[in-house]
């Protein structure tokens, strides 16, 4: 098959599918990496913007390979979780997982927008088809510092979640967690896909594992999105105003 005629099929076909969604019930979501053309959700009047994330290749890589993609203070993390004699554990406990997430979303002044509820869902499909790693770092007392979430197929493994607990961030258990995680998938998939972030320091904090900075688009709907985000930007205005109003009663008394 030609080039022109796989994009008119593609086309053709997702033309057709778009044809059996009400804009009304269109909010967002992102497409795979692979995906290019994006003009049929331009045509049905929606947007798109350009997202990042980091993909790791594993392809003719071995654990030394990986090891060295990491940047100085990924690696100083993880070896200063192994110091600390912090330890990897599977779990099975999604309840604790969802727990650190908003943990960690909290110390950020930020509100896991993922109602338990969904995410559960998702974990149940993922969970039965054998799809999907938690990995947590437990110490010598038996504390949990921090809980990640993989789902995976044969080609990709996908870094969804994670969280630590704040008292303990700076043990390095999440960090050592995720390299466990990222060494776990050699063999077992095509590439480790960090999932990227708008957010700098989660950013930084990814991209110091080594993959591949790799665009993919998120198509929306603007006129739905634009309502839910000043909601959203209204409730971060407010956690700073009472930041900042606990911050000078302090200093005052």
């Amino acid at each position: 098959m030609t080039d022109h005629k796989r994009s008119s099929n593609e086309k053709k076909w997702l033309t057709r599918l778009l044809e059996y969604i009400p804009l009304e019930e269109f909010l967002q979501f992102c497409k795979h990496h692979t995906f290019t053309d994006w003009l049929p959700f331009r045509w049905k009047g929606l947007k798109q913007t350009t997202r990042y994330t980091y993909i790791l290749d594993y392809r003719g890589k071995t654990i030394d390979d990986l090891w060295k993609k990491l940047n100085r203070g990924r690696k100083s993390l993880i070896n200063r979780a192994v110091r600390n004699g912090i330890r990897i554990e599977e779990s099975d406990d999604f309840e604790l997982l969802y727990h650190f997430t908003e943990l960690s979303y909290r110390r950020q002044g930020l509100k896991l927008k993922l109602p338990y509820h969904d995410l559960k869902l998702l974990d149940e499909a993922v969970r039965n088809n054998g799809n999907r790693l938690i990995l947590k770092t437990v110490d010598n007392t038996g504390i949990t510092h921090a809980v990640v979430y993989i789902v995976f197929n044969n080609k990709s493994a996908y870094y969804l979640l994670s969280g630590s607990d704040p008292e303990y961030r700076k043990m390095g258990g999440q960090t050592l967690a995720l390299w466990e995680a990222v060494k776990y998938f050699r063999g077992k998939a095509g590439c480790f896909n960090f999932g990227g972030s708008d957010i700098r320091n989660i950013e930084e904090y990814v991209r110091g594992f080594g993959g591949l900075i790799t665009p993919y688009y998120h198509i929306y709907n603007e006129k739905l999105l634009h309502s839910d985000e000043i909601r959203y930007h209204l409730k971060k205005i407010w956690f700073h105003l009472i930041s900042i109003l606990k911050a000078i009663r302090l200093q005052l008394s």
